[in-house]
């Protein structure tokens, strides 16, 4: 008995370290990104971006989402659905809005939009939407980096459409 329990333990450590080693490979950085094409002037698009009260009427699954307010100033959304989860308004430039994504109990993720135009005949904005996730080294962590890309991707790639059909629709009405 005690020479099978010796044998479990010694196989669950060797196990550990086998799936430790093979976790180090993968890298503790993880950036998700999508782009479209918006053909809307880049200020329309800005404003979209970088007003979190406009937020709502593109950004995928915050239809239920209440607006964080701090000090007066709206710096977010925040919804109690499934956890208690936050976006917050982190800093804008004029070519970058980047933004904090807050899941309680876990380590904020850096995420945003940078806008690329072009003046042209046309006006053409590409926004290019990413998520930074810094991963620690555990394995647990490091394996369920390999799905963020399904997870996080289709989302992203709905809000970039939602962004779209709302920046080239004549709706001045929706944005703030």
């Amino acid at each position: 008995m005690t020479k099978l329990l010796r044998l479990a333990f010694i196989s669950l450590i060797s196990l550990f370290l086998v799936v430790l080693v093979i976790s180090l490979f993968i890298p503790s950085h993880v950036r998700i990104s999508r782009a479209k094409e918006i053909m809307a002037p880049v200020d329309s698009v800005r404003v979209l971006l970088n007003n979190p009260r406009n937020w709502q009427a593109w950004y995928p699954n915050l239809d239920s989402a209440e607006l964080f307010v701090e000090n007066g100033v709206t710096r977010g959304v925040y919804s109690q659905k499934n956890g208690y989860r936050k976006l917050v308004l982190d800093s804008m430039s004029d070519a970058e809005i980047k933004t904090l994504y807050i899941v309680e109990g876990r380590k904020p993720v850096t995420s945003g939009w940078t806008l690329h135009h072009s003046d042209g005949p046309r006006e053409v904005v590409t926004v290019q939407w990413y998520m930074d996730f810094q991963l620690r080294w555990y394995p647990w962590e490091k394996f369920a980096s390999l799905v963020f890309e399904k997870s996080y991707g289709p989302m992203m790639e709905k809000g970039l459409t939602n962004l779209k059909k709302l920046a080239e629709s004549d709706r001045p009405s929706q944005i703030h």
